[in-house]
Parts: C-alpha cells; sequence; structure tokens
C-alpha cells in the first residue's frame, strides 16, 4: 500500500453512488461532493474511471468527471531551500573592517600632483602633464 504523502490529491466535484452491479466489471466507490481521495491508478482498459483511496481507506473506481486533481502549493523555492540551509550551517561572522578615512570634498589640492610642470623655454608653469605637452607640442612645430 503506497503511502497517501507520495500520491495524488484529488477532490470530489459531485456526489456520486456507487454501482454494486457494475457492469464494467470493477469496484466502484461512492464519493461525496467537497471529499479528499488519493488517485492511485488510471483504468487501463476504461480512460474515465479512475482507481482511489478515500481517508477511510476504502478503495475503488470512480468517474474521473466526477473528480479534480488538486494543486499542490510550493511554500518555497526548491533551490533556494537547499541554500537556506547551506547558509544556516555556515554561517559566517563578519569581520570587522574599519572605515575609511575621511576625505573633504573641499581639499585644496585634492586631485593635484606635487610634480611642478614648467618650461624652462618660456619660464611658465602648468597645472599638469596635458596643458604641458600641449605647449611644448606647440614649442617644438
Amino acid at each position: 500500500m503506497e503511502k497517501n504523502s507520495t500520491l495524488s490529491k484529488l477532490m470530489a466535484k459531485y456526489n456520486y453512488k456507487a454501482n454494486p452491479n457494475s457492469p464494467a466489471g470493477f469496484k466502484e466507490l461512492s464519493i461525496r461532493q467537497s471529499e479528499e481521495l488519493f488517485l492511485l491508478s488510471e483504468h487501463k482498459e476504461q480512460p474515465h474511471w479512475w482507481l482511489v483511496r478515500n481517508k477511510a481507506g476504502e478503495e475503488g473506481y470512480s468517474p474521473k468527471s466526477y473528480l479534480m486533481k488538486m494543486e499542490t502549493k510550493v511554500a518555497s523555492l526548491p533551490w533556494l531551500e537547499n541554500k537556506k540551509t547551506v547558509e544556516i550551517n555556515t554561517k559566517v561572522v563578519p569581520t570587522h573592517v574599519a572605515p575609511k578615512k575621511y576625505v573633504s570634498a573641499y581639499k585644496e589640492n585634492q586631485g593635484k600632483s606635487d610634480i611642478q610642470w614648467h618650461c624652462d623655454v618660456c619660464n611658465k608653469s602648468f597645472n599638469g602633464p596635458h596643458p604641458y605637452n600641449s605647449h611644448m607640442t606647440n614649442k617644438l612645430s
């Protein structure tokens, strides 16, 4: 006998009274509307009949059109559930990282280098390599 937790859950949409002298030759099961059942198998020769089990453990065939499969609700995503258990088991204690030193946005020498750019030909000072290179290109041409 299979466990009910591994079987597909069904719910009866309508009442059905089993025929004790079934013309199809198999045992039928009476069901009541909104009764929870478990699908055991489909009939091999009669595709419109399903072998079901009720909560009392009684088994028999009921009309497929009187039954509907219940959807299983997913509480969490399986691939994230495994990740969550790994994170719990390997909890990492954060290491203390010293905060960065405060640097004012209004600092006077911010972005300026200590290197002085000076043209000995013109006796001019420049504030960086680009102006100096441009000046020297003009002098050489």
